[in-house]
């Protein structure tokens, strides 16, 4: 076989990805969206999965438990049999952030299988992996290990320009942007009228507009931001309903419940519920409310969420959000943890609903031409062969 031959051959086959990542459940933007890659037919790549499951819930993420030290080990076991029976040309991994249950385990697992690794893929979905280095490890053992499972990487994919610099910092050899992307659960003409059917609803039912929130029942998220602000409209006679999405613990519920105070019989707190709940839920919904200023937030896929069904969002001008959000195109974005503003924002969308329709279309609409699923997976696979083929 001739040299051009052999190359037309190389450049035909598959490129063998291995995934070394968590599934559902639990459910969580970064699960979700490598739950999408796992399932994904993509031309030109063939994949398999080295399933992580460390956690049984999102709150359990940054716990420590011995049996997580057994899996880590699993894991790491499960990887190399793949890797020796697979030859991946690349390995795929997304780190888990900054918190440091987590990042001790990103630090062995990459440490034991880089050696083994053709071509390393790290896929920020939380900000801040890079956060240790930037302020410094005292420890030079310690220094040297991150520096050797994090530093280098063949490619560094990234949510947005405006996360942080997490692959610029830890010197991959090439960074990518890109935007997380969702299957349509709303379809245009359900997100079109998803207002006027929520608006309908309430003509017998008071409050008025309801207030959605999606995410993890935790004070960084800024529920309990959102809960008071909620109360100092309830104060002002503003009326609505206020929904809560998502894991919350006994002592939190109860807490977001005592600051509500005479506006709790409008609260509602969900936990968890079924996929074909929430998405009722979002369908219902008139605005959507997301006040986060989590340290290792990143491009909140909830918001992207809230955008397929057509509703305005308030968020927070917190890491990647003005990346999906245009302040005052398609929703409102306050000062992170500033309860009198993000009041005044919600009391804006409450009180009008032109606004919230013509918000909601931009946004729906932003969601199309951005956030796709199909977007998302095809830049996935174009990216994933230039650094399989490299």
């Amino acid at each position: 076989m001739t040299e051009v031959a052999r190359a037309s051959a190389v450049d035909q086959r598959p490129v063998k990805v291995l995934i070394i990542g968590q599934t559902p459940p639990p459910i969580g933007g970064q699960i979700m969206m490598i739950d999408a890659l796992v399932r994904a037919n993509l031309d030109g790549i063939d994949k398999r999965l080295v399933r992580m499951a460390y956690s049984r819930d999102l709150l359990e993420n940054s716990v420590f438990k011995v049996r997580k030290v057994v899996h880590l080990f699993s894991v790491i076991g499960r990887s190399w049999l793949e890797i020796a029976r697979f030859h991946p040309d690349v390995v795929y991994y997304p780190p888990s952030g900054n918190n440091p249950v987590p990042m001790v385990r990103d630090v062995i697992t990459l440490l034991a299988i880089r050696p083994f690794t053709r071509r390393l893929v790290l896929h920020f979905h939380p900000g801040g992996t890079s956060d240790p280095w930037v302020r410094g490890i005292r420890s030079r053992m310690l220094r040297a290990l991150y520096h050797k499972a994090f530093f280098g990487a063949d490619l560094s994919i990234q949510l947005a320009p405006t996360n942080k610099p997490d692959g610029q910092v830890l010197q991959a050899k090439r960074v990518v942007y890109v935007a997380n992307g969702l299957r349509d659960m709303a379809g245009p003409d359900k997100a079109a009228r998803a207002t006027e059917i929520a608006d309908a609803s309430q003509v017998a039912e008071s409050p008025g507009p309801m207030v959605l929130y999606a995410g993890a029942n935790i004070e960084p998220k800024g529920i309990v931001d959102l809960v008071t602000a909620g109360r100092v409209l309830w104060d002002k006679g503003i009326e609505f309903r206020l929904d809560l999405l998502g894991h919350a613990s006994p002592e939190m519920a109860e807490r977001l419940r005592t600051i509500a105070g005479p506006f709790v019989g409008h609260l509602t707190v969900h936990g968890l519920i079924s996929e074909e709940e929430k998405w009722e839920l979002f369908g219902q919904a008139d605005i959507f409310c997301f006040p986060s200023w989590f340290e290792a937030e990143g491009a909140p896929l909830v918001i992207c969420e809230a955008m397929m069904f057509g509703l305005p969002v308030v968020s927070t001008t917190w890491r990647a959000i003005p990346d999906l959000v245009t302040d005052q195109e398609t929703g409102r974005l306050v000062t992170p943890h500033d309860t009198n503003e993000l009041a005044e924002a919600l009391s804006d969308l409450i009180g009008d609903p032109d606004r919230r329709r013509k918000f909601g279309s931009a946004g729906r609409k932003r969601f199309d031409e951005r956030f796709s699923l199909q977007r998302h997976l095809n830049e996935m696979r174009d990216v994933l062969i230039e650094v399989g083929r490299s």
